[in-house]
């Protein structure tokens, strides 16, 4: 009997779940899609993860079982959402991230270049390597062919009089493989805090299977980046207007110009920005919560809808620019339930950001809820203490000067 992709994919995973918690827990986290355009056989990216249905159906279980593992330890190492050097091309940023995951599990059937044969020492970082593949590539001075690439021992980094073993052409030659590769990989400070999320659980539990101690040491470190609120709040308007993408013909591919139809995004103004003005909220976080939200000018809103709330709900306050000085009123108790009551009564906001302190008691959330939820807590401190039950209606970030 045979299997489809997915059905295969499945049975790995499944097995998953006894084995191997941690590549369990990472797969979890990500939609699984098929993609029969792309050149690679796997890539992960946008909080999935794809694979060419062609070309995965070409590989043993065991080898699948690999590439799959292989996407997984990106995830964790975060390079599809960051730390990626600016300017590098995409095959220069596939390449060093594999480079990263080579050196540090054991592949026996992933098809991925090797440090040494570039001439590379082994045990450097993604951005150390990414930037040393992107000027082997700048030199070539054509980058739509496989000059860059070295092969039959002729060409290597440092030059042709260097000796040493060269890439199989068969594995390195196509430059379109390696450039969809990382096709989808962009920052995404979303995407990494709940990558951190996901490896405190697995550092607290030390389930990691078979990723090796120095690997999950690793991974650990990554933790030590803190959140930026600011780029949070331009990740979530990102979000918004990529939920909003329509296809046209009126506007070429950014990849294949006009073969293929491109995308025109709907400017979401229609953001609700929720702030808790409860007696337990400073009036120094007040002023840090009304300069946050005026930062949405700043990326293309035109509008911006505040609503201060304490117990009660307070007149809703239409933004066209960012205020030079705000009144404050309220400063009673905190009631979360009343923002997702009245959500519910108007649905028509893309999104609601949602400033506080947190301390107040776990609202319940309508359900279906279309739009996207953003807690933003004051303070490390009070993020910690909330950020359990804030995710079980949407992201959660703090502020951190």
């Amino acid at each position: 009997m045979s299997y489809s992709i997915k059905e295969r994919i499945t049975h790995i995973t499944e097995r998953w779940w006894l084995t191997e918690p941690t590549f369990f827990a990472v797969y979890c986290s990500h939609l699984l899609s098929e993609n029969e355009q792309m050149k690679c056989v796997m890539r992960t990216g946008e909080r999935r993860i794809e694979y060419n249905p062609a070309l995965a159906g070409m590989l043993s279980d065991e080898a699948l079982e690999e590439y799959l593992k292989v996407e997984c330890l990106h995830i964790l190492l975060k390079h599809p959402y960051e730390r990626q050097p600016e300017c590098c091309k995409p095959e220069s940023i596939a390449i060093a991230g594999n480079f990263v995951v080579d050196q540090n599990y054991r592949l026996c059937h992933f098809e991925c270049p090797k440090a040494h044969e570039f001439q590379l020492p082994i045990g450097e970082s993604f951005e150390w390597y990414a930037l040393k593949l992107n000027n082997l590539i700048g030199k070539s001075g054509d980058n739509s062919d496989d000059s860059w690439i070295p092969s039959d021992g002729k060409q290597t980094l440092e030059g042709d009089n260097d000796e040493g073993p060269s890439p199989k052409d068969s594995d390195y030659k196509s430059d379109q493989r390696w450039a969809d590769y990382s096709g989808l990989w962009e920052e995404d400070m979303l995407a990494q805090e709940e990558t951190n999320e996901l490896i405190r659980k697995l550092e607290a539990s030390q389930s990691w299977g078979t990723i090796p101690g120095h690997f999950a040491e690793m991974v650990v470190a990554t933790l030590k980046v803190k959140l930026n609120y600011k780029a949070i709040l331009r990740s979530f308007h990102t979000s918004i207007l990529c939920s909003r993408r329509r296809l046209t013909r009126m506007r070429p591919n950014r990849r294949s110009g006009f073969q293929q139809m491109g995308s025109r995004y709907e400017l979401a103004s229609n953001i609700l920005v929720c702030v808790d003005v409860s007696g337990s909220v400073s009036s120094d976080a007040l002023s840090t919560f009304y300069s946050a939200t005026a930062r949405f000018f700043k990326y293309g809103v035109e509008t911006i809808y505040v609503l201060p709330f304490d117990a009660g709900l307070k007149e809703l306050i239409t933004l066209k620019k960012a205020p030079k000085e705000v009144k404050i009123e309220g400063r009673g108790g905190t009631n979360f339930q009343i923002l997702f009551d009245y959500i519910a009564k108007h649905p028509h906001y893309d999104g609601m950001i949602i400033f506080t302190d947190g301390h107040a008691s776990e609202p319940k959330v309508p359900q279906p809820m279309q739009t996207k939820v953003l807690w933003i807590c004051d303070c490390e401190q009070n993020y910690e203490r909330h950020r359990e039950w804030m995710r079980k209606s949407g992201k959660a970030a703090f502020i951190r000067e």
